[in-house]
């Protein structure tokens, strides 16, 4: 039963390494072809779900090995566990945590969005308290953040 826990932490960081080759593709590749902002949508979609796999891998593997009791499915519960019990004890930095956090709201923001527009270069949307803009600079801030916390995970799995 360990070993289906361990290749699930695996798989999961498995899964987050090609939604990360997937925004870093669109990004790079596509979107300067196409010229779509639409297509930064995307981007942002897949560095959330390679964020969140990120994390997802590393309190998996650390519930295999029981140093942390069972939390929700929601990723507040699984941010506050990763707070409070395993930031100082992998090395993780807590500006990493906030990324994610922040990434989740401006996921968020989009999907709420009341009105959504393009602007030469960036997709800008309104999500009724702010106005929020993706571009390709921001993105690829995004992305190399999301594959630092990606090699994080995979020094944690690879250390157990």
């Amino acid at each position: 039963m360990d070993d289906l826990k361990e290749s699930t932490a695996r798989k999961t960081l498995s899964d987050s390494i090609k939604s990360i080759h997937i925004a870093d593709r669109i990004l790079t590749m596509t979107y300067p072809l196409v010229k779509d902002e639409k297509l930064l949508v995307a981007v942002l979609d897949n560095t959330y779900l390679a964020a969140s796999g990120a994390i997802n891998a590393i309190l998996e593997n650390q519930r295999e090995l029981k140093k942390i009791p069972p939390y929700h499915a929601d990723l507040d519960s699984k941010m506050n566990v990763l707070r409070l019990k395993l930031c100082n004890e992998l090395k993780i930095n807590p500006k990493d945590i906030v990324f994610i956090e922040e990434l989740k709201e401006l996921v968020k923001a989009q999907k709420t969005s009341k009105i959504e527009f393009n602007r030469p270069d960036k997709r800008v949307f309104f999500d009724g308290n702010e106005v929020h803009s993706l571009s390709k600079i921001i993105l690829e801030k995004h992305i190399e953040k999301t594959k630092n916390l990606i090699s994080i995970s995979e020094r944690v799995l690879s250390e157990n």
